[in-house]
């Protein structure tokens, strides 16, 4: 479970695999494509993985084009 905070929390058989502290919200969590770990993406854009899951800072900022930061994500294979 991902709190706003980036805090993160096992949840039945899943495990934490790290959390992050951020000025930004974090918004939505996506398991990582090899299953052991996730990416966690912030309201900024940002992309932070952890064990395998991919990470990026290359959303940036202001992605959606009209000034709003992000509020979701999923994973698209």
């Amino acid at each position: 479970m991902l709190a706003a905070d980036g805090a993160t929390y096992g949840f039945g058989d899943a495990p934490s695999a790290g959390s992050v502290k951020v000025n930004q919200n974090a918004v939505a969590i996506i398991p990582a494509p090899n299953g052991s770990g996730y990416s966690i993406i912030l309201s900024n854009g940002q992309v932070i993985g952890f064990n395998g899951g991919p990470s990026s800072s290359a959303l940036g900022s202001n992605t959606t084009g009209h000034g709003a930061p992000i509020v979701g994500g999923t994973a698209v294979s």
